[in-house]
């Protein structure tokens, strides 16, 4: 993967798009896997688009096991930073201004443990959720 670059990813993925005798399942994998070895060099934007100039490429991107993970892991992150914030907004509603301790330690709680935080009834008990004296 040394030198790769939009353009060769690009390229790769075409003439794995193109072949006629793969089977559609191999080629989604394939392509999927260079999405991955290309995203060692580049980053994901760059991938991304690389993947999504040539309409069959993108075609089989999309269905490969490789795309549908990340788009997986993409709506999990986001569920669990929603969860983050809303928690965050609710604390600051009911106890005003939280303590940098409090903020880090919502950055890194757990959607269960969110959860019961939001349902504190004091500063302390959420505190608590958190791990926190």
């Amino acid at each position: 993967m040394a030198g790769t670059n939009a353009d060769s990813v690009a390229a790769v993925g075409k003439q794995i798009a193109e072949q006629q005798e793969v089977q559609r399942s191999l080629k989604e994998e394939l392509i999927g896997y260079l999405g991955l070895l290309a995203g060692a060099q580049l980053d994901n934007a760059e991938v991304r688009a690389a993947l999504m100039r040539h309409p069959m490429v993108n075609e089989v991107w999309q269905h490969s096991s490789v795309a549908q993970a990340l788009k997986e892991e993409g709506r999990d992150e986001g569920r669990i930073e929603e969860a983050r914030e809303m928690a965050r907004v609710s604390l600051e509603k009911r106890f005003g201004a939280l303590s940098d301790e409090v903020l880090a330690a919502i950055q890194n709680a757990d959607e269960a443990t969110l959860e019961d935080m939001v349902g504190s009834r004091t500063l302390e008990e959420a505190r608590a959720h958190l791990g926190l004296s």
